[in-house]
């Protein structure tokens, strides 16, 4: 029996599950609901196969699932496509459609020393003949929450990727509603490689220079409609002092936090035998003071022998490097001076 399931709000900036298409654009999405047939397909059903209490019961999920909406419901998907996400039956949990990568990571992660610093994982599950993976929803009992999501690594797409050396029309002209003068002369009459895109846009944000990127801000029901140009460490700094609010006891609880992840990341196999990329960083908080930081998104992660998480990654002999490392402690260094 499929459920009615609430969509909560969306708005994008890219994705919290990674995709070198995404176009950034933070527009918000309204919650809706999806609604699918509830059938009692007892003996004696009356005809439409729904009985009197089977409808009741539909009624009445369906009003709790509009009060939710309306109210403090607590899952934000922060910089994601519509579709991506469902808010699962159990408020302290998300479905995301499945990704085998992403599967894979979470099943592993749950048994390294990583495993306080991910969300918690519950299997997967079918809806509206989709596979979705059952996950820890990050922001159940946070009160109004302040998120923000920061892409950590040198690079946001997989070699594989980019392997294609077909020159693309429908890549140039996204280049252009970036930038009209970016493609030179030959570019706009030929078309460009999928590579040339995403190295263009990484140049556009503080991933080249920085190794990490904002992906989403979320302040008292406002999101930052303007973080795909934010490239300069000033500019993130700026992004950084407006996410935290002037809470210096917010601020000294991420720092510690990231600190401890710091060290899980050192001792963890798994970060020791994954190329990790895509990934980002959740930072929550609320009015309370109540502070969460996990890693997410990991349908780019792969495993490989001898990651790179220190060097910065080389288009011509493709050295796997993710850079992670370096992203993380610039992300640490322009933290602390909040």
């Amino acid at each position: 029996t499929s459920q009615t399931m609430a969509v909560p709000p969306s708005f994008a900036a890219g994705r919290l599950s990674p995709s070198p298409e995404s176009d950034m654009e933070n527009a918000d999405v309204e919650p809706r609901l999806l609604e699918t047939e509830s059938k009692d397909e007892s003996p004696g059903s009356p005809v439409g196969g729904m009985s009197v209490a089977g409808k009741w019961r539909r009624i009445t999920r369906k009003v709790r699932l509009c009060f939710a909406t309306k109210g403090n419901y607590p899952w934000v998907q922060l910089a994601g496509h519509a579709g991506g996400f469902k808010a699962g039956v159990d408020p302290n949990w998300i479905l995301k459609l499945a990704n085998a990568y992403e599967k894979a990571a979470l099943i592993v992660l749950q048994s390294d020393v990583l495993v306080a610093h991910v969300p918690r994982y519950g299997g997967t599950t079918t809806s509206e003949g989709q596979e979705f993976v059952q996950m820890e929803n990050l922001l159940a009992g946070f009160v109004d929450a302040r998120v923000m999501d920061c892409k950590i690594g040198v690079r946001t797409f997989l070699e594989e990727d980019v392997a294609s050396k077909s020159l693309r029309k429908d890549l140039l002209q996204k280049m252009m509603e970036l930038d009209p003068h970016a493609p030179t002369p030959e570019e706009r009459e030929r078309g460009i490689t999928k590579l040339r895109y995403m190295q263009y846009r990484e140049t556009l944000s503080s991933t080249l220079e920085l190794g990490f990127r904002l992906e989403a801000v979320r302040v008292g029901g406002e999101s930052d409609k303007k973080l795909k140009t934010v490239r300069t460490r000033d500019e993130v700094l700026a992004r950084f002092r407006y996410f935290i609010q002037s809470r210096a006891d917010v601020k000294e609880q991420f720092c510690r936090q990231l600190d401890v992840l710091r060290e899980a990341l050192a001792a963890s196999a798994f970060f020791k035998t994954h190329e990790v990329v895509g990934s980002s960083l959740l930072f929550v908080y609320d009015a309370t003071g109540r502070v969460t930081l996990k890693m997410i998104d990991f349908g780019k992660t792969i495993p490989r022998e001898n990651p790179l998480h220190t060097e910065r990654w080389d288009a011509a002999t493709l050295n796997h490097a993710d850079g992670y490392m370096l992203g993380f402690e610039n992300l640490v260094s322009v933290f602390r001076d909040v």
